[in-house]
């Protein structure tokens, strides 16, 4: 697999791009001490890149972040009509609500459990096709300078994205950071 870090627009030249490494082990789909599959996967790079986002800590692990917002970023489909992906990174707050909402939304499809975030719901801002696996963020200063800190995963929502009142389901990083640290190699 080839990772491109730094970029942001494919409409830029190639010169705007960071750098480029691959990754050498990929790991994901194994069951965790949760009893389930985690909704996500971990990349080895081969080289050093050029920043990773922070993993939740402390009193950060057990938030439920219910009432706040946070930010999610993606190269998904910027319109359900057009099927066609983005050409430029995008940035889109949402709130994190109670995941009765998303009960409610997906009792018909699929079980849910309380390793999942329930985000968003608000007409035409959402997560939406192409955007899987990208991260739910939050600013924090609680451990020194103001960083940006990885508290979910894209993982499914509604097939007609941003469609009110359905929320996303997002994968929440912080019940799986034992699967995640025990997989961390230096």
């Amino acid at each position: 697999i080839t990772l491109i870090e730094g970029y942001h627009s494919s409409l830029l030249p190639s010169t705007e791009i960071c750098g480029v490494s691959s990754a050498e082990r990929i790991l994901g789909g194994e069951e965790t001490e949760l009893d389930e599959f985690p909704w996500m996967a971990l990349l080895q790079y081969t080289k050093p890149f050029v920043q990773p986002i922070c993993l939740p800590w402390g009193s950060q692990m057990f938030e439920d972040y219910l009432g706040t917002s946070a930010e999610v970023a993606g190269w998904g489909i910027l319109n359900i009509n057009e099927q066609k992906l983005s050409q430029v990174l995008m940035v889109v707050t949402l709130p994190i609500v109670d995941m009765a909402k998303c009960e409610k939304s997906f009792k018909k499809y699929t079980t849910l459990s309380k390793n999942q975030l329930c985000v968003g719901g608000n007409e035409g801002k959402d997560s939406c096709g192409g955007d899987s696996g990208g991260p739910l963020m939050k600013p924090s200063a609680a451990h020194g300078a103001p960083r940006y800190y990885v508290i979910g995963l894209v993982s499914f929502g509604s097939k007609r994205c941003g469609l009110f009142p359905i929320p996303a389901i997002y994968t929440n990083t912080a019940k799986y950071l034992d699967w995640i640290l025990g997989h961390l190699r230096p």
